[in-house]
Formats: C-alpha cells, sequence, structure tokens
C-alpha cells in the first residue's frame, strides 16, 4: 500500500457520534469485517469511522485520548511530525493522553506532554 493509501485509509474512532460517515460498507467491511458482530449494541453507537488525510484535517471536537500509531511519528520528517502534533494537541483535552506506536518517539523539544512511558508511547497532555 503507498503511503498515500495508507494516509488515506486511516481510521478516526470519535465516541460522539452514532453514526458511521464517510465510509462506503465495502470500505469499512475490508478494514474492519464484522465490527459491530464484535461489540456489545451499547458500545456500537459510541463509534463513527472517518476517512480522513490526518496531514490537512482532523476530526472534531475534542478527546481524551487519541492513539496516533505508526504513522505521523514514523514516516513524516520532523517539521511535518511537530506541525501535525501541534494540530492533534488542540484536540487532546487537558489531562487526556496521546498513545503512540511502540517504536516511535515524539520529536525533540516537544512541550505539554508528559512521558508517561516511552517505552510503551503513552504520554499525558498537562
Amino acid at each position: 500500500m503507498s503511503g498515500k493509501n495508507l494516509i488515506a485509509s486511516a481510521v478516526w474512532w470519535s465516541p460522539a457520534s452514532t453514526a458511521i460517515k464517510g465510509c462506503s460498507a465495502n470500505w469499512l467491511n475490508g478494514y474492519c469485517p464484522n465490527w459491530r458482530q464484535r461489540h456489545k449494541p451499547q458500545y456500537q453507537t459510541m463509534v463513527s469511522f472517518l476517512r480522513q488525510d490526518i496531514r490537512t484535517e482532523l476530526p472534531g471536537g475534542e478527546f481524551d485520548l487519541i492513539l496516533c500509531r505508526n504513522l505521523v511519528f514514523t514516516y513524516f520528517d520532523e517539521a511535518l511530525q511537530l506541525a501535525t502534533l501541534e494540530r492533534i494537541m488542540t484536540r487532546l483535552r487537558p489531562g487526556g493522553w496521546l498513545l503512540l506506536g511502540v517504536h516511535e518517539s515524539l520529536p525533540a523539544n516537544t512541550s505539554g506532554l508528559k512521558a508517561v512511558s516511552e517505552r510503551l508511547g503513552l504520554y499525558h497532555y498537562e
């Protein structure tokens, strides 16, 4: 899968919506087969799928937890990492958590995030 397609296929999970937006049934089933059967009905209504390019757009609202794994801090150059992180931070609530992939780390001179476990890629937004 090319980098462009990988980014285009990124999935955002949002507890704010009760619908699956912007995704065809084929796309959803290709990336998350039978996801509704694997989750209790009360959780199904809290999930939405958005197809977005993290370099240019983010889901609306604020989040207590953002999973940003195996893309931004693996494939982007440092300047794009910093720009994307700055935008991600606008969506992370104070006291929230940012989780990276285990082989990723934040760029030098990142402020506002405290490493809880660099080994696990877990950061707390103070």
